[in-house]
């Protein structure tokens, strides 16, 4: 069984953070366990090619875990405000980060639940460390989340797809 709760923010408070907010609607019981293995799963694709991740962190609430070599994710769920924050160490895995996290919870609302959640992502500006929606991030290039040579415009296909090509898809 899990421990009950991570209730600091002493290894998440510094990074590159994001956070998928449900409060307009509300985040269902299960979908942060649900990331929590698709993140899981991806980081022990990963580590058949790369030996030595570290082992994962978990607590109900909380996840930090390795995805793959130098490549540290937080995830913690905040029930009370209905929202997912996602924490990078590393600036120059923020781009992949978001594109990552962000894939596999548009899966789970497709393959999971229906299609019905309803969330807003927002990107911590990096200049004053608040927050702004994702739509105008992009639209202003926001490093380290958009720029011109670390974001891509590909899609990720992960609608009713296996695991293994949509764990291919992400690479």
């Amino acid at each position: 069984l899990l421990e009950s709760g991570f209730d600091g923010d002493t290894v998440t408070d510094t990074g590159y953070k994001f956070i998928f907010d449900f409060s307009e609607n509300f985040l269902p019981i299960g979908v942060f366990l649900r990331l929590v293995c698709l993140c899981v799963a991806h980081a022990v694709r990963s580590q058949e090619n790369i030996h030595g991740l570290a082992e994962p962190v978990l607590f109900k609430n909380f996840l930090s875990i390795e995805l793959e070599s130098g490549f540290i994710l937080y995830l913690r769920e905040d029930a009370r405000c209905q929202s997912i924050i996602v924490t990078l160490e590393n600036e120059k895995h923020a781009a992949l980060g978001l594109k990552i996290v962000q894939s596999m919870l548009v899966k789970l609302d497709a393959d999971v639940m229906g299609s019905g959640l309803s969330w807003v992502t927002l990107l911590q500006n990096e200049t004053n460390g608040g927050f702004i929606a994702e739509y105008d991030a992009r639209q202003q290039n926001l490093a380290p989340w958009y720029t011109e040579e670390k974001h891509g415009s590909q899609k990720i296909q992960s609608q009713n797809i296996n695991l293994d090509a949509f764990f291919d898809s992400l690479s």
